[in-house]
């Protein structure tokens, strides 16, 4: 059989909401090649090539036509280069984009591989995830700021809630990182399996539990002794709003921390000061390309001295 390929040369801010679009309807699958310095760190500015693939089986053309029709919506939020067409031959659409695809450095303890890259005993942890799945490679910039925030705040025995785990990645990288514990949630079944998937193949499943909603589902699930010393989230800002105004700090420990990304510049002040209304207080803020990871902690309420009652005047022995 023959194959279709079709691609686009991006930045990685733009490699992951283009690689959903196309594994919608590429039934032959989508793949990342990117471009490494020497030490195989992939950085801001680096060129990520994907490549979908579909069969050339009488379809082709109503398949192709879709992925047009989606790639135009979404140039409209942000410019997209020129689709690339090429017919290629089986034995090139099973094996030649893995010879390109490189390990991504992110930080200082973290380091991303597709399944069929072997790494020689280095010091970082290692990260196994498939290429084209559900969001979250590392290749975006909000994934990378969520990803050294948890390396430099987490603390060994913290408990994790990841909201909108995508393709696990921010819950393997806790627990790699030291976590005891997390409860992942997705509102997409895709994302909720890719997930599962993922934390077998990087054999910490029995330390993530992986569950279908968000956080009215979180509040089920939760009891007080439960509640996380660290949640993290890498959303839309719309959605984080929400989850703000949904009283997201209850639903952490006393003092826990909060880390949220996938935010824009222009709507952190917005951000933020809802998160001030919502007991919650920005104590680090992280920035890449147009991209704000912001930090949080739990701001307690605070109690005037004439809500403080002793036993005596509250009619206890």
């Amino acid at each position: 059989m023959s194959w279709l390929e079709l691609s686009l040369n991006l930045n990685g801010e733009l490699a992951e909401a283009v690689t959903e679009v196309l594994s919608r309807y590429a039934s032959g699958g989508v793949a990342i090649e990117m471009a490494a310095d020497n030490n195989g760190a992939l950085s801001a500015e680096s060129d990520v090539l994907v490549k979908a693939y579909i069969p050339i089986d009488g379809q082709e053309d109503e398949q192709r036509r879709r992925i047009e029709e989606s790639l135009w919506h979404l140039s409209q939020i942000q410019t997209l280069p020129e689709l690339e067409l090429r017919i290629i031959k089986e034995a090139d659409w099973q094996t030649s984009w893995k010879k390109h695809f490189q390990p991504i450095a992110i930080g200082k303890r973290l380091l991303i591989i597709p399944p069929w890259i072997t790494v020689e005993e280095i010091e970082r942890e290692v990260i196994v995830l498939e290429p084209g799945m559900a969001f979250g490679t590392g290749l975006h910039p909000s994934t990378r700021l969520c990803l050294e925030a948890l390396e430099d705040i987490l603390q060994p025995g913290d408990n994790i809630l990841d909201i909108g785990c995508g393709t696990g990645i921010l819950s393997i990288a806790a627990v790699l990182l030291g976590a005891n514990h997390v409860l992942a949630v997705d509102t997409d079944e895709i994302a909720v399996q890719a997930t599962r998937e993922n934390a077998e193949r990087n054999r910490v499943a029995e330390y993530i539990r992986v569950e279908s909603g968000s956080i009215e589902q979180v509040k089920i699930l939760q009891t007080e002794s439960q509640k996380p010393d660290l949640i993290v989230a890498n959303i839309l800002s719309h959605i984080l709003l929400d989850l703000i105004r949904s009283g997201l700090a209850t639903y952490m420990k006393p003092q826990g921390r909060i880390i949220l990304s996938g935010i824009l510049a222009e709507q952190v002040e917005a951000l933020v000061n809802l998160a001030a209304d919502g007991n919650l207080e920005l104590i680090d803020a992280r920035s890449e390309k147009d991209w704000r990871g912001l930090i949080f902690k739990r701001k307690l309420p605070r109690i005037s001295p004439g809500q403080i009652e002793t036993k005596g005047q509250s009619g206890e022995a």
